[in-house]
Formats: structure tokens, C-alpha cells, sequence
């Protein structure tokens, strides 16, 4: 039996209403595990609860594993809590520990524990200046990015000072396609395409060099025959005469 009970159709009024200046308006309690201190139910496609104030509502936990508010939804599209903002935040989410200030967890091994959708699906910015931005562990790949566009990048990287993008590993980088450099390419220290100009400018060097040598050689050998050629005309005519 319900020990208050207060009901009313008329529009706009409220069923059971508690004013307090100095207090809460209406307070509920509950000494069940599995019940709650306030339940709000509605069957017919509203909320269950609405909160109106500065924060509209508020919860809080005092227990290690509890939540100071928990949504849960059964619904195929459903969320289990939903946030929005019409000019801030959809939903804020503050650590002042070691814990995240927001976690993510999917307990389907296939499935995305955070999703991201805008202009920018997910931005991540650190404080700390040896800090990460985004820091990702997996086990086939750290980060996977994929872009649709035919003049898109999977991965960019910009540094204002330092280097745009670092690799390590065994090997640091791997390609599957063409590598275009547009600048130095600098490999321990040594400008490779410097490197590779000077080797064809010396090449070119050394075969006008061989050119030239081999011109003057041919040159002597046609001097060389001329003179025997000379030389065996002159014993001919002398032996006719």
C-alpha cells in the first residue's frame, strides 16, 4: 500500500508537490538494495524524470564502485545517457584524480568503446607539454585512420617546431606504394638527393672526360695511320721508278 499518494488530471498541475526554502522540496529513501529513492515513471513516451535548475539534475556516489548517475537502456538505438548541448558541452566529463575524465567501455570485443562524429571526429589535447594529444594501444595497429577522398591523407601530422611525424620500430617505417619527398631527404645525417646530385654531376663529369680521351685517342690513330699510309705510298713510287 502506498503510504502517500496524490493524483490530479487536470493540465498543468502536479500529482504530489513538496516546497522547502531552506531544504529539499521533496526527499525519498529507500533501505533496499535493488530499490531506488526516487522512482519517476512514465508509460507513455515522456521522461521519467525531469530536473529543471542550475544543474538539472544532479547525482552522487559515495561508493568505490557506484556512479553518480547511471542511465541504462534496453532499446535497439537507444542511448544510456544522452547529453545535449545547445551551445556547450553535450556531455562534460571531469577527473580530479588519476582517473580519465571521460571512459569509454564496450564489452563486445568488435566493437567501439568511444565514437566520434564532427568536423573533427575526436580532438585530444594535453596540458602537459611532454604530454600526448592522443595517445592509442592496439594490437594490430596503435591507430588506424582512413580517409574517402581522393586527395585526402589516412595520417597527418604537423609539428610548429619539431618533427612533423616520429617513428620507431623494426623498421621504423614501412610503405606498401609510392614515398614522394617534397624537401631534403636526410638518411644518418647525409642529403640523399643532395648526395644523389653531386654522384650525377660527377658521372657527367667523367664521361665527358672519357668522351674527350677517347676523341683524342682517335684522333692520334688517324694522324698515326695517315703518316704509314704516307710513308707506304712514297716506298711505292719509289720502287716504280
Amino acid at each position: 500500500m502506498t503510504a502517500l499518494h496524490g493524483s490530479t488530471a487536470a493540465v498543468g498541475e502536479a500529482g504530489v508537490r513538496g516546497d522547502s526554502v531552506q531544504f529539499h522540496g521533496v526527499i525519498g529513501m529507500c533501505g533496499q538494495s535493488g530499490g531506488s529513492g526516487v522512482a519517476g515513471v512514465n508509460d507513455n513516451g515522456g521522461d521519467g524524470v525531469s530536473g529543471q535548475g542550475h544543474n538539472g539534475v544532479r547525482g552522487s556516489s559515495s561508493a568505490d564502485e557506484g556512479a553518480g548517475v547511471m542511465g541504462h537502456s534496453s532499446g535497439v538505438t537507444g542511448s544510456g545517457v544522452l547529453g545535449v548541448g545547445e551551445s556547450g558541452h553535450g556531455v562534460l566529463g571531469v577527473g580530479k584524480g588519476g582517473a580519465p575524465g571521460v571512459k569509454g567501455i564496450n564489452e563486445n570485443p568488435s566493437a567501439l568503446g568511444v565514437l566520434g562524429q564532427g568536423h573533427i571526429g575526436v580532438w585530444g589535447q594535453s596540458l602537459n607539454e611532454r604530454g600526448f594529444g592522443v595517445f592509442a594501444v592496439g594490437g594490430e595497429a596503435g591507430v588506424l585512420a582512413i580517409s574517402n577522398e581522393p586527395s585526402g591523407r589516412g595520417v597527418e601530422a604537423i609539428s610548429r617546431e619539431g618533427a612533423g611525424l616520429y617513428a620507431q620500430g623494426s623498421p621504423a617505417g614501412l610503405f606498401q606504394g609510392d614515398v614522394r619527398v617534397n624537401g631534403v631527404l636526410n638518411v644518418q645525417n647525409v642529403d640523399v638527393l643532395g648526395r644523389i646530385t653531386t654522384v650525377e654531376q660527377d658521372l657527367a663529369k667523367a664521361i665527358q672526360q672519357q668522351v674527350a680521351d677517347l676523341r683524342n685517342q682517335h684522333a692520334a690513330e688517324v694522324q698515326r695511320l695517315t703518316e704509314a699510309v704516307a710513308a707506304l705510298t712514297a716506298r711505292v713510287a719509289a720502287l716504280e721508278s
